[in-house]
């Protein structure tokens, strides 16, 4: 496969790979099976954006290409990303990961639905919450070139991440489920995972904030919803689990981003379904940022505060083989 210095690679449009030379350390960037434009690296895709973007625009720029801001599971990782950026910015300015807490303080999670416990890279005395303001990650900060909270309205450049021929359903299919991805009835203390479609209900009544927390720990995140089938199924799910067919439940639909952009942030992409109910979503009181389902008489979408205390369903992929927490391997 041909190589090419930097110099080479700013004049021409489509390349197989790059060779870099960045403070004495050189790597090569392989274009491999990814589009192109994008660069292959432990089973996934990454492409560099140099024009600045607030926090959430970046996301949503990477959500339009089928991906997300990228995660980060090792030091391998790690060093791979500051590779890729020194080759566009020599500067060494900072660069937008795809690491947040907007849900709750200190509840860090990426938004490519991987786990946010197996790696970080927080440069000293972060993240701190400077003016209870920060709530979004850049990484290349400071002196260790690590990662800070800041302000999501900041604009930096960005990099976004997706992975390479993705089998595991970041779109969940429609049914029939029996065999396809899995799903979680959970009662008090012992989840009991279902063979279905990765769903997880819980009788307990908590905020949103929490709940997503617990998905976490269990290996999942609330649900996503891409289709009737899929909504006729959760609701069956629920109904089967909880007091009253009545109650509402939470699903992992917000703008907490950025008002009405509504956005998924399991790692699945955007879909044309929906589910709203007439008249919503509406914003009522300037207040309503998350999604409950089984709401009205129509028993779809509503658009509702985060603070409220309702049921859940809980979603993880099954057998996934595309890596939720991705394995370190020395660098190409």
């Amino acid at each position: 496969m041909a190589s090419f210095t930097l110099s080479t690679f700013l004049g021409v449009a489509v390349l197989s790979s790059m060779a870099l030379e960045s403070h004495g350390v050189g790597i090569e960037l392989l274009q491999g099976s990814c589009p192109d434009g994008w660069f292959y690296h432990n089973s996934r895709c990454f492409r560099h954006f140099s024009d600045k973007k607030t926090w959430i625009d970046a996301e949503v720029n990477c959500i339009n290409l089928g991906g997300n801001l990228a995660s980060v599971h090792s030091e391998d990782e790690h060093q791979f990303l500051q590779q890729l950026h020194l080759a566009f910015d020599r500067v060494e300015n900072e660069y937008w990961i795809g690491m947040s807490d907007l849900y709750k303080d200190n509840g860090w999670f990426w938004t490519d639905g991987t786990n946010p416990r197996d790696f970080s890279k927080w440069s000293p005395r972060e993240p701190n919450h400077t003016d209870n303001v920060e709530h979004c990650v850049n990484a290349n900060y400071g002196g260790s070139k690590g990662w800070n909270d800041n302000s999501c309205t900041r604009t930096f450049a960005s990099i976004c991440a997706k992975r390479l021929n993705d089998q595991c359903g970041l779109q969940y299919q429609a049914g029939p489920y029996a065999g396809s991805p899995h799903l979680v009835l959970s009662y008090a203390e012992e989840p009991a995972w279902l063979p279905s479609h990765c769903q997880h209900s819980s009788v307990l009544l908590f905020s949103l904030a929490w709940l997503w927390l617990n998905c976490v720990d269990l290996g999942g995140h609330l649900a996503s919803v891409h289709s009737e089938d899929e909504h006729q199924f959760l609701r069956q799910l629920h109904t089967s689990s909880v007091h009253s067919e009545d109650d509402p439940y939470w699903i992992r639909l917000s703008d907490l981003y950025k008002k009405y952009a509504w956005l998924w942030t399991d790692g699945s992409t955007r879909s044309n379904f929906s589910r709203w109910n007439p008249r919503e979503p509406n914003n009522e009181g300037n207040a309503e940022r998350c999604v409950d389902l089984n709401n009205g008489g129509s028993k779809g979408w509503n658009d509702i505060s985060c603070t409220r205390t309702f049921a859940s369903i809980c979603a993880k992929r099954l057998n996934d083989q595309c890596g939720r927490q991705y394995q370190a391997q020395p660098a190409q």
